[in-house]
């Protein structure tokens, strides 16, 4: 069960920026109006949402949710592609 909240977690990291897009346009078009947010409130609204709707996921599967592994996880899918770019580069040289 401890995977499945890293897997949750992954997918949540995956989806901001394509999440991010949606929020960004719904915000501007019914919920906030003519409030501005920079891009980086943009980028935490959105992985705040998407963790709270994971956990309301796991809840909802009857998996003890642990904040610290759905926020591992999407730390990993947020920012797994530089990690993974970061390491290969210095196993090339």
């Amino acid at each position: 069960m401890m995977l499945l909240n890293l897997l949750v977690g992954l997918i949540a990291g995956l989806l901001v920026p394509r999440f991010e897009r949606w929020l960004r346009d719904f915000s501007e078009s019914v919920w906030l109006g003519g409030v501005p947010l920079s891009e980086k409130e943009f980028d935490m609204a959105a992985l705040l949402v998407l963790l709270i709707l994971a956990s309301i996921l796991l809840a909802i599967l009857s998996v003890d949710s642990s904040a610290f592994l759905l926020s591992l996880g999407a730390l990993f899918g947020l920012f797994g592609k530089r990690f993974w770019a970061r390491v290969s580069m210095k196993e090339s040289q």
